[in-house]
C-alpha cells in the first residue's frame, strides 16, 4: 500500500478537509453578508437631534417668509437672505448627521424622493388641512402661512422619527436572524 492511499483512507482526508474548508468559508461568507447588511441599516439611522434642527430651519424659515410678505425693503432682503442660508444649512445638518453615522453614502435624488414618497404625501396633506383650517376659522395670511410652516416642520421632525424606528427595526430583525450554517 503506498502513502498516498494511505492518506486518502483516513478518517480526515483530503475530501473532508476540502468540504470542510468550504463549508467554514461559505459560513463566514453569510456572516460577512449579514455584518455588511446591519452596516446598511445601521447607517440609515439619523442621530436624533437631527430631526428637531432640520423642524427649527423649516419653521425659522418660515417666520421670516411670513412676516416678509407683506412688507417691503430691508424685510424683504432679509427674508431672500435667510433662505439662501437655510439650504446650505439643511445640507450641512445632513452631512454632520451622516459623517456620525460613520457611512457616507451617496444616494441620488430620485432614490431620496422615492423613499419619502409616504412622508412627503403627509407633509402635504397636513399642511393643506392646516391652510384650510386656519382659514376657515378666520385668521389671517400670516397667521396662516406660519400655522402651515410650523406642522410642515414637525411633519419634518415624525418623518426623521418614523425613518429611525423602521430602521431600528429592521436592524433588531437583522440582529435576531441567525446566520443559516
Amino acid at each position: 500500500m503506498s502513502v498516498m492511499a494511505a492518506q486518502e483512507d483516513a478518517p480526515g482526508a483530503v475530501g473532508d478537509g476540502a468540504e470542510a474548508v468550504a463549508l467554514d468559508a461559505a459560513c463566514g461568507l453569510r456572516e460577512a453578508e449579514a455584518a455588511r447588511a446591519r452596516a446598511e441599516v445601521q447607517a440609515q439611522i439619523f442621530p436624533a437631534w437631527c430631526g428637531p434642527v432640520l423642524a427649527l430651519i423649516v419653521m425659522g424659515v418660515g417666520a421670516v417668509q411670513s412676516w416678509s410678505v407683506d412688507r417691503s425693503g430691508i424685510s424683504v432682503l432679509v427674508a431672500l437672505m435667510v433662505a439662501v442660508i437655510a439650504v446650505p444649512a439643511v445640507r450641512m445638518v445632513r452631512w454632520i448627521a451622516m459623517r456620525r453615522t460613520g457611512v457616507m453614502r451617496y444616494v441620488p435624488w430620485s432614490a431620496r424622493l422615492w423613499r419619502s414618497r409616504y412622508g412627503l404625501l403627509i407633509t402635504a396633506a397636513a399642511c393643506a388641512v392646516t391652510w384650510g383650517a386656519a382659514a376657515l376659522l378666520g385668521a389671517g395670511g400670516f397667521a396662516i402661512r406660519l400655522a402651515v410652516y410650523v406642522v410642515a416642520g414637525i411633519c419634518v421632525w415624525g418623518n426623521f422619527a418614523w425613518r429611525n424606528a423602521a430602521a431600528r427595526q429592521e436592524l433588531a430583525r437583522l440582529r435576531d436572524e441567525p446566520v443559516a450554517a
